[in-house]
């Protein structure tokens, strides 16, 4: 055999392979014909129109920018609004009024309604059950050891002494 046509051999040979590499490439790039797109009319078509929307089942996931620089996309205003929030809540940040200084002298308990002795930070002397309201606290809970109260929206808990 001669060396032309042992050179054109191979040469087909490589083109055949390299035309069939293309080809497998090419169809990663194609929608696949297993599944159907999806049509949605948006409105009547008339005669002369083909109006369709064709989806070909593209799923979009949002963008989440992390970074400690500025987002490049987001608008200066709305940025600025989050700086001012952030700055809010760093400023709303206040230490809670501690409550009265009440002490629990003892508890008369019963099941069905417990009594607390308390002394006031002025020295007076109160008997209280659940629900009574003295100065700004309110009891809320009465066990045999200890007393529950609220004192502007927060709850404390007063111990029998030992």
């Amino acid at each position: 055999m001669e060396t032309s046509t042992i050179k054109k051999g191979i040469f087909a040979v490589l083109f055949l392979v390299a035309l069939l590499i293309w080809g497998r490439n090419l169809t990663l790039f194609l929608p696949s014909s297993s599944t159907p797109d999806v049509v949605k009319i948006t409105k009547k078509p008339t005669k002369s129109q083909n109006i369709k929307e064709v989806t070909l089942g593209l799923v979009s996931t949002p963008f989440v920018y992390q970074s400690a620089y500025k987002d490049p996309f987001e608008p200066s205003f709305i940025a600025q609004e989050k700086k001012d929030k952030e700055l809010a809540k760093k400023q709303k940040v206040e230490k809670p009024e501690p409550p009265p200084a009440y002490v629990l002298n003892g508890i008369v308990w019963d099941k069905k309604s417990p009594y607390a002795i308390l002394n006031s930070p002025q020295g007076e002397s109160f008997v209280a059950k659940r629900g009574d309201i003295i100065g700004e606290i309110k009891i809320s809970q009465i066990t045999p050891k200890e007393l529950w109260f609220v004192f502007k929206g927060k709850k404390y808990k007063l111990n029998l002494p030992e």
